[in-house]
């Protein structure tokens, strides 16, 4: 998935602003994770509006490895209310644990653990970032998927198994028939010896 780049001007999300936000949502993030499929909604977590009627009351500058931190709160201007955590992040919390319960087989499971991103350094430029080694890519490389591997294999071998039962029963049919035209050929040869003998 794509990382978005939040409000315009702002500068891009970086795969440490994904992290940090993976810990306040309750996504492990962490290198041998089996949860990097879900990483996406941290991303969208980063970058989500405010709901109606709340504001952010800006504190103190936020850490450089996580803007989104900051020490600021959040005001329903209708009713009052103050929390010092985004309105959605509850939002947040029970979609991972809804998504976490109904995961299944993925197909494209095996790329979990990629996210794209926005170049700080070069506008219009972007790179890839696998969470599972910690490292930064210019270009997406190709992973197989062991499952798709097997998949194919095994496909291949059936198929390929068909070919050879159908190739044996053509042969079989081929050797019936061969036989039929031997044992016409050896009576013809008979009856033919027979007529020039009685000839």
């Amino acid at each position: 998935p794509r990382a978005g780049l939040g409000d315009e001007g702002s500068p891009p999300i970086t795969p440490e602003d994904v992290i940090a936000m993976a810990e306040l949502i309750g996504i492990d993030a962490s290198e041998s994770s089996g949860e990097h499929h879900l990483l996406w909604v941290a991303a969208e977590a980063i970058i989500a509006p405010l709901p109606a009627l709340w504001r952010e009351n800006h504190g103190s500058v936020a850490p450089a490895d996580a803007r989104f931190l900051a020490d600021s709160t959040f005001t329903n201007y209708v009713t009052g209310e103050t929390s010092a955590d985004h309105p959605l992040l509850p939002a947040f919390v029970d979609f991972v644990a809804y998504r976490r319960s109904g995961q299944s087989n993925r197909k494209f499971a095996h790329y979990d653990s990629w996210m794209q991103f926005a170049d700080p350094t070069q506008s219009e430029r972007s790179f890839y970032y696998d969470f599972s080694t910690r490292t930064r890519h210019e270009m997406l490389p190709i992973v197989h998927h062991p499952g798709h591997v097997r998949a194919r294999s095994t496909r291949h071998h059936r198929e390929a198994r068909e070919r050879l039962v159908r190739a044996q029963k053509r042969a079989a049919r081929g050797n019936i028939i061969n036989r039929v035209f031997d044992e016409v050929r050896r009576e013809r040869r008979e009856r033919m010896e027979e007529l020039e003998k009685e000839a």
